[in-house]
């Protein structure tokens, strides 16, 4: 009888402290596991920090060099300037609705020098229009395009006229290409700056 109890004792004994081994073992586990944790995740917040240094950096050169060309104008800058925390995303949006407007002037130009009648004081109007937009939004050489179609409308000159859009279509589309290179970079480093779920 007693040796039926010093055996489960034993083996009691062999449970607890195979018990107590896991435990510790999986303890372990776990501290090791928030270590690595408190390691990469502090490494990673460092990560992003300077992709998002090295995205900005290449935003600035990149819109420097549009400068430079003349592609965009100095006003860039002060549509920039209006960006805050308050509107983290006007860029953006400036950009966005100005592009959709510009497509709505070209087709509207396109139709209106396509009729064998071309109603001139129509051209005119929106040729000054879309001067206007293109000013208002840095891009330079578009809008100098765009006086170009203005001096041809008031001269009734189809020919120029049409020359004048061709030139038009041609600065708009590698302004366009830009814009849009500068919106995908200005949402990503924005996402960049969002608080990370824990």
């Amino acid at each position: 009888m007693s040796g039926w109890m010093i055996r489960t004792t034993s083996i009691g004994t062999f449970k607890c402290n195979f018990c107590l081994k896991a435990m510790e073992s999986w303890g372990m586990l776990m501290v090791r596991s928030l270590v690595h944790l408190n390691t990469v995740r502090p490494l990673m917040n460092v990560k992003m920090a300077a992709k998002g240094k090295d995205l900005s950096q290449q935003l600035e050169e990149l819109i420097s060099s549009l400068q430079e060309q003349g592609i965009l104008t100095d006003y860039f800058d002060e549509l920039r300037g209006l960006q805050d925390d308050n509107n983290p995303r006007l860029v953006d949006e400036i950009i966005t609705i100005f592009l959709r407007v510009a497509e709505d002037y070209r087709a509207e130009l396109t139709r209106n020098l396509s009729e064998p009648d071309v109603n001139y004081s129509e051209v005119h109007k929106l040729a000054t229009w879309f001067k206007g937009s293109t000013t208002s939004n840095a891009c330079g050489r578009v809008a100098l395009a765009c006086q170009e179609l203005v001096d041809a409308s008031e001269a009734k000159n189809k020919e120029g006229c049409l020359v004048a859009l061709e030139a038009v279509n041609r600065e708009y589309l590698v302004a366009k290409e830009n814009l849009n290179r500068i919106v995908g970079m200005e949402r990503e480093i924005y996402n960049m700056r969002l608080p990370k779920a824990t």
